[in-house]
């Protein structure tokens, strides 16, 4: 039994989550490790393919689609006469952004953002089991979410014919997808490739580049410690810039869902590091359990 699923299995037997399914890619070596169960009642087992509420890890996804525009340009320009908040650059504010870079897929496309995700990204990367719903033939597969309760049992906050039974209202750019540790696998190993897969350029070098760059000053990643730790952004995601903890790889580029998921790329070593769980995050410091897996999957 290998350390990673030691780990993950601790934390299964402690009860605080039901499963969760945990990967570590160094290059063409891959770790997968599949532990308890889609739910509380022990309905189904873990498996690789178990299908996961991503949250915020949406957002990288949704970056590279956005780079992925023709005419990208055009409409930042057309964008620009519209008041803001701040001067650009002058702020780094969460969330919303994602968000809006969904809907401007969908304006500049004229697609809606799942047709446009799926033919740009989605498709060409074999990420079958991404998407804003989960149809019925794929729901065995679907975990159940919960959220903690303090020193209570795990509250049930979604089930497999809930909230992604059907297609939403809003296609959440910042935190909408549905899927399983091998697509996104698939997403992170793109990156790492300058932005081709399959034969296929989806990406160029530069939009890869940039999304994998940190754009925030030292006064700007201060300000938003209470995310970043320190840490700084690219498009969609996280990087580090500086060693404080063993996992914190200058260029390590990734981030957490509130889901209870989280996923990085680390492109100086071709790693890649994904951990789906189905209990959500207290608050936006990553629990212990996300501290483990990064650190048990640190280095070589």
């Amino acid at each position: 039994m290998s350390d990673l699923h030691k780990t993950m299995r601790r934390y299964v037997d402690r009860g605080v989550l039901p499963g969760a399914v945990a990967l570590v890619a160094r290059r063409d070596d891959v770790e997968v490790v599949a532990v308890g169960s889609l739910d509380v009642d022990g309905s189904a087992p873990m498996t690789r393919d178990s299908l996961f509420r991503i949250a915020s890890i949406t957002k990288p996804i949704v970056a590279a689609a956005l780079l992925a525009l023709p005419d990208l340009d055009t409409w930042l320009a057309v964008m620009s006469r519209i008041p803001l908040l701040h001067q650009p650059g002058a702020v780094w504010l969460y969330n919303t952004a994602s968000d809006l870079q969904g809907a401007l897929i969908a304006r500049a496309s004229g697609r809606t953002l799942p047709d446009f995700l799926a033919e740009r990204l989605l498709e060409p990367l074999g990420m079958r089991d991404t998407g804003f719903e989960v149809p019925p033939e794929k729901r065995d597969r679907f975990t159940s979410a919960y959220r903690p309760d303090g020193a209570g049992p795990l509250v049930r906050t979604d089930t497999p014919d809930g909230a992604f039974a059907s297609a939403p209202r809003f296609a959440s750019g910042a935190g909408g997808l549905v899927s399983t540790a091998d697509d996104w696998l698939a997403f992170a190993r793109l990156l790492l490739n300058g932005g081709e897969a399959n034969g296929r350029r989806l990406l160029s070098p530069a939009s890869v580049s940039r999304m994998t760059t940190n754009h925030l000053t030292a006064a700007q990643r201060d300000a938003g410690a209470l995310f970043l730790e320190g840490q700084g952004w690219g498009y969609g995601g996280q990087v580090d810039v500086t060693p404080a903890d063993p996992w914190n790889v200058p260029g390590r580029y990734g981030w957490v869902g509130g889901s209870g998921t989280t996923a990085h790329l680390v492109p100086p070593t071709g790693t890649v590091t994904i951990l789906l769980t189905q209990v959500a995050m207290a608050d936006p410091t990553p629990p212990p359990l996300m501290r483990d897996f990064w650190r048990c999957t640190a280095g070589g």
